[in-house]
């Protein structure tokens, strides 16, 4: 089994493919395992699909390992840089990779992203990709990256939406940096990429007190929590009105730290953004609520415990 994995991976490697190239064959080249194989043999990705289900064998994920693009930006707000020491040698790897945007849904900067890469992408149709804007502000952006080539975005997005390509967006917020007036320009700009970049969240930036030597970042406080979601609902109740959509989210955080409530699921427009903590605490009371009344009670009184952060520990 071990040698067989090594020959797929060899294979792979020479002919310049991936798991995303398997699986998009693998969908055009069914497998009748009565009848045998009835997509053309004479392609030798449709032989190695052959042979690979024939054997039942499956692509083991690590493989993204041995060729997966590192991340090129040196961010002030990376969270990988806040680590503590002495935890597995994978968290501390910083990935940038358009693979993991499409089978996983990480966010990408698309600093390291060549026009090979761009069109591998429209080629393929790969969507959603989430993209990770920060700042629509070219300089702001090279800035915060510390990458003198991530003002270059927009050319790369434009022809993403050019393409058709569903695009999801974030905004890593940082206090005194991409705040105020550099939000509301933000969000201005990136609704030109409507409707193919369909929703934009706005999450806090996340501190940790491994920080040294590292870009003096500031925590939000409640009041400035108030002040971003009032651009942002101000935002939302002007392109719901003109597009049908509230485009622009705000991680739950933000309504903790305020101390406000989580809006309504309609206002969330199908949870576009929850794997990105946008709605998870209103989808979780909705889902709660609705099982509660469902359930039959037995009469028995039961103590449990819940394991959860301690922003969210008095939600939960």
């Amino acid at each position: 089994k071990e040698r067989n994995k090594v020959k797929v991976f060899i294979f792979f490697i020479d002919l310049n493919r991936d798991l995303i190239q398997y699986l998009i064959n693998l969908r055009q080249h069914k497998l009748d395992k009565n009848r045998g194989f009835s997509g053309n043999m004479a392609s030798g990705d449709s032989f190695i699909i052959f042979i690979l289900e024939l054997l039942n064998l499956t692509f083991d994920w690590n493989i993204f390992k041995y060729w997966l693009p590192s991340c090129q930006n040196r961010c002030i707000f990376c969270f990988i840089d806040q680590l503590p020491k002495g935890m597995r040698k994978t968290l501390y790897f910083k990935d940038d990779d358009s693979r993991l945007s499409f089978l996983q849904g990480n966010y990408l900067t698309l600093t390291n992203m060549s026009e090979k890469d761009l069109e591998r992408i429209i080629y393929y149709k790969l969507s959603p990709i989430n993209i990770s804007f920060q700042a629509t502000n070219p300089e702001l952006r090279c800035q915060m990256l510390n990458n003198r080539f991530a003002g270059e975005i927009h050319k790369k997005v434009q022809k993403l939406k050019e393409a058709g390509i569903v695009m999801n967006g974030q905004i890593v917020l940082c206090k005194g940096v991409n705040d105020g007036d550099e939000l509301e320009r933000s969000v201005k700009d990136l609704t030109e990429y409507m409707p193919e970049l369909q929703s934009v969240s706005v999450v806090p930036v996340g501190l940790t007190k491994h920080r040294e030597g590292l870009y003096p970042l500031e925590p939000f406080r409640q009041e400035d929590a108030r002040e971003v979601l009032s651009v942002i609902h101000r935002w939302q109740d002007r392109l719901y009105e003109e597009h049908g959509t509230h485009f622009i989210h705000a991680g739950d955080e933000w309504y903790i730290l305020a101390g406000e409530d989580f809006p309504k699921e309609e206002r969330y427009d199908g949870y576009l953004q929850l794997e990105n903590g946008v709605g998870m605490l209103r989808l979780l009371e909705d889902e709660f609520d609705e099982a509660l009344r469902e359930a039959e009670g037995d009469n028995k009184v039961r103590e449990v415990s819940a394991a959860t952060g301690l922003l969210a520990g008095p939600y939960i």
